[in-house]
């Protein structure tokens, strides 16, 4: 969004990049808002799909990088996140903390390009301890592999190690470019942007040792605009780690630089850089480290999340909702109970958590549980006590009309379906007792291609017609992911919510396409479904509609 303002504001086009500037501002705000989360000190890797979005105490290390490079942290936020984050021996975790009892792939690894982007976070922030850790890790897992990983177990930094990586491949292209940035980006300081480059290397101590005993550096084969440099780093002498050297001069060809390189300050044929450096500073500041573990431990509580809890059964009696748990409770577990993303009872102890004060008979609620623990677990899946104003409406239901097929149970999927595929679209009349919001929810099964890959993700768009008028306003988005098969069978699942505002009498709501990654020309190359032919396919099972106010 700020490079469409930049682009639109030289186009002398001011109404749009001011709009562009402000979408950019906004978002920004909002991300900050909602995923910071100021006891840990981090921004949480996602939240929950209710009304009130919960946090998930769930963290990762490329979206609190680019937090910090987009500017959404200040500095001082930036440094605590760097220093909350925790390091494993060999370098930060994709994730913190890991997924219990799953495979080594984005749980329990490191990714070189995501170690770089935290790099560049840590640089950017100042942050010394960071930046060693990270350059050391880029290097050191290279190095352990003779090759540029796609990524690497998080304990070992091996290529293979315990039941995992999942996928890994040698020479990945963006670990090179990970590599790349920090040697060159980083040491060499050569970073060139839209208005031309600014050499800022950032050198600390224990990168200088790294460069050995003589007294410069050289980087060569850079090339600007096809014009060749050369960069020497007039390395100071060696000193203690914990510090870095402040840039005290750069010269080109013998000329100060004070600002950034133009094209037209470098000769066709020949230019050199040089950089020297002043006394060794300080900043303080230290890393999270992760605790001690067995190397192949896929729960030890210190690293992981508990385990995610299953709710059995959620039932109205008299003025109170029971929440049943699953399984056999030890008296020691301790939950929290949230209602449409809404925390009511912490710390509560059994297996039949009530809410004691639920909303009125005509709303449903639905609850969700979080394991407690040194680091809590997934909120459940949610499981809802209907209220009496909740409507199902089915497949075979003979006022929906589509231009789509109609499926019969077959093919794993145990009920009729409506198969919604790209180009098709569905309308169902509703009829509602009272202005208001509603959410809207899909039953549905999506089997086109895999969980773990694919561009298939079911994307629709609804819309809420009242009498002749189209409510533009009403327009969400709703997605279908892929469902994962159990054995032979496709259950089905529920889509993300969609909340629209419904006027008392008829309404009609309508599903037609939106836009998925099947729809982007980039992937017409890609070989499984959605390539060539674009796919935006769901079977709809049943929709369901609640009132929530």
């Amino acid at each position: 969004m700020r490079l469409a303002a930049r682009l639109a504001h030289e186009a002398g086009d001011a109404a749009r990049a001011t709009r562009y500037a402000g979408w950019a501002t906004t978002l920004a705000t909002t991300i900050d808002r909602a995923f910071r989360n100021e006891e840990a000190g981090m921004y949480v890797t996602f939240l929950t799909a209710d009304r009130t979005a919960a946090q998930v105490a769930k963290f990762d290390l490329l979206g609190n990088a680019l937090a910090i490079e987009a500017g959404i942290a200040d500095r001082q936020r930036s440094r605590r996140i760097l220093s909350s984050y925790p390091f494993a021996p060999y370098g930060p975790p994709v994730v913190w903390p890991q997924a219990p009892d799953m495979f080594v792939y984005h749980n329990r690894a490191q990714w070189p390009f995501v170690t770089a982007y935290a790099l560049r976070a840590a640089v950017a922030a100042g942050h010394v301890a960071a930046v060693d850790r990270a350059i050391g890790a880029v290097v050191r897992g290279t190095a352990i592999n003779l090759s540029n990983m796609e990524n690497l177990e998080w304990l070992s930094s091996r290529g293979r190690f315990d039941d995992g990586p999942e996928i890994n491949w040698r020479r990945q292209l963006w670990s090179v470019g990970g590599y790349y940035g920090a040697v060159v980006g980083t040491i060499f300081g050569w970073q060139p942007d839209m208005d031309g480059v600014a050499v800022r290397p950032f050198l600390t101590t224990a990168t200088r040792r790294m460069l050995g005993s003589g007294d410069t550096a050289s980087l060569k084969g850079i090339h600007y605009h096809g014009k060749p440099v050369e960069i020497t780093l007039r390395l100071p002498p060696v000193a203690a780690d914990g510090g870095y050297h402040p840039v005290a001069s750069v010269v080109l060809n013998g000329r100060a630089v004070t600002g950034r390189i133009s094209d037209r300050d470098l000769a066709a044929q020949g230019n050199r850089i040089e950089i020297r450096f002043g006394t060794p500073a300080t900043d303080g500041a230290t890393v999270t480290q992760v605790p001690q573990i067995p190397a192949t431990s896929h729960d030890d509580a210190r690293a992981f999340m508990a385990k995610t809890p299953t709710i059995a059964t959620v039932q109205r009696a008299n003025r109170t909702i029971t929440v049943k748990l699953a399984g056999d409770i030890p008296a020691s577990r301790r939950f929290a109970l949230y209602r449409d993303g809404t925390l009511i009872g912490f710390d509560l102890a059994g297996s039949a958590l009530i809410d004691k004060a639920p909303p009125v008979p005509a709303l449903s609620a639905c609850y969700t549980v979080v394991l407690l623990g040194q680091h809590a677990s997934h909120p459940s899946a949610a499981v809802c006590a209907p209220g009496s104003a909740a409507q199902t409406i089915t497949a075979t239901d003979p006022k929906i009309v589509t231009t789509a097929e109609r499926m019969p149970a077959e093919g794993g999927v145990g009920a009729p379906t409506i198969r919604l595929a790209a180009g098709k679209t569905l309308m169902v009349p509703i009829d509602v007792a009272r202005d208001g919001m509603y959410v809207v929810t899909i039953r549905y099964d999506n089997h086109v291609h895999q969980l773990n890959t694919g561009i298939t993700n079911a994307v629709k768009r609804i819309m809420v017609t009242h009498g002749d008028a189209r409510d533009p306003a009403s327009a969400s988005v709703v997605q279908m992911p892929h469902v994962r098969p159990d054995g032979d069978r496709h259950p089905l699942r529920l889509s993300t919510p969609v909340y629209v505002r419904m006027r008392a009498g008829r309404n009609v709501l309508e599903l037609s396409d939106f836009l998925n990654m099947s729809s982007l020309a980039s992937n017409t190359t890609y070989s499984g479904p959605g390539g060539a032919e674009e796919t935006n396919e769901a079977r709809i099972s049943a929709i369901l509609i609640d009132r929530v106010d």
